[in-house]
């Protein structure tokens, strides 16, 4: 009888160190952001987010988990802070190109002509061939003419 409960409290022991080693690889930091883009995937941005904080905790210079919760963000409406990360990332030089274009993006949708115009154009020096980006330029710059120019305020 004795044999039989060492030999049953070994293999719980052994269950158990798997199910902890398991654990600990599911929470490395690239597993967190394969979590958090499958529910950014899934629409669910609150829960990404919050699995996106647990990396900037440790790492506040994470610029894959920066520009996700951008993107997030971006899907929640709360575009004060997707500027703000997507700066950032474009300041680190981390998918520039793609974080001028979204900062440009969320600047038209805010009605910010002249900065939305300012990053598309950053963008189209990393992407001089784009011309989706060149014709968002001509059509913002006319909206720039008509909204924001002072001598069209009457």
């Amino acid at each position: 009888m004795f044999s039989k409960s060492i030999l049953y409290l070994v293999i719980m022991l052994t269950i158990i160190s798997s199910c902890i080693s398991d654990r600990t690889v599911k929470n490395s930091p690239d597993d967190i952001i394969a979590q958090a883009q499958d529910y950014y995937d899934r629409k669910k941005f609150n829960e990404a987010i919050e699995l996106l904080e647990i990396i900037l905790q440790d790492d506040s210079l994470n610029y894959e988990a920066i520009y996700l919760r951008a993107g997030c963000n971006f899907f929640l409406k709360k575009y004060d802070d997707t500027i703000q990360d997507l700066l950032i990332v474009a300041e680190a030089g981390y998918r520039e190109y793609d974080a001028n274009y979204n900062i440009g993006n969320t600047y038209w949708i805010l009605a910010e002509y002249s900065n939305a115009v300012k990053y598309f154009k950053k963008a189209l020096i990393l992407e001089p061939n784009n011309q989706e980006v060149k014709d968002f330029i001509e059509v913002l710059e006319e909206a720039v003419e008509i909204f924001e120019d002072p001598k069209n305020i009457y």
